[in-house]
């Protein structure tokens, strides 16, 4: 359901007003219009400028968080308990039988857990989030940086495994060289993206450019690393 609250009158003194949301009937998407309100001789060349600073503050009864992010943070650390247990297991495999295992699949093991690490520096962000209202910088800083080494990870054991390294040549040549010049600043970009998608207001022009930005990375990405597999 999307309700839509429309603010008629712009007035030169300070206005308040509150909106409570009490019965399940009322949850959903809101949007807050200003509009100028009309005189006894409208015209539409008529210009009309003002200075604005609104304050809004928006709370669930024990969060923050929208009524969709409050079970963010508990599935997070869940997520990152799970990724940590299949790292170990990857590891007590590969010690268990060391004369089958590549370097590529000590690259591997390392996924799991930076993915459990990232999991859980977004789970501490969105706590602070919920309690506070607003994000610790610090904390949302150390969760990019490990996105963007999770990610950069990923792509770069998905490339190697595509190229063959350690399965059939233990030296990459110039042509996978350069699918690798291609792919990690891709990815780096692509992260880049999501950092500014996550900081940014949806409803801004730069949030639907990086969106869009993001999109097209992924997808170069993808390209990229299929390409050594049919070259």
């Amino acid at each position: 359901m999307c309700l839509t609250t429309l603010l008629y009158c712009l007035l030169k003194k300070m206005q308040k007003f509150f909106f409570n949301i009490t019965t399940n009937e009322q949850e959903g998407l809101y949007s807050l219009y200003l509009h100028k309100c009309p005189g006894p001789k409208p015209q539409s060349s008529d210009k009309f400028s003002f200075n604005l600073d609104i304050e809004i503050t928006e709370k669930n009864p024990k969060s923050f968080l929208s009524a969709g992010e409050i079970p963010l943070p508990k599935l997070y650390i869940s997520m990152a308990l799970f990724f940590f247990l299949s790292g170990t297991i990857w590891i007590h495999i590969l010690r268990k039988r060391r004369n089958e295992v590549f370097k590529i699949h000590w690259l591997m093991a390392a996924l799991p857990f930076t993915k459990s690490l990232s999991l859980v520096f977004h789970a501490i962000d969105y706590h602070y989030i919920s309690s506070q209202g607003y994000p610790i910088e610090g904390w949302a800083v150390v969760y990019y940086i490990t996105h963007l080494l999770k990610g950069a990870l990923l792509f770069i054991t998905i490339a190697l495994i595509g190229t063959g390294w350690a399965f059939i040549k233990h030296i990459l040549s110039d042509k996978d060289k350069k699918i690798f010049m291609i792919v990690i600043p891709l990815q780096v970009l692509a992260n880049v993206a999501y950092i500014i998608i996550e900081s940014t207001e949806e409803g801004t022009t730069e949030y639907a450019l990086w969106k869009d930005s993001l999109f097209l990375v992924d997808l170069l990405c993808c390209g990229a690393i299929l390409f050594p597999v049919v070259w």
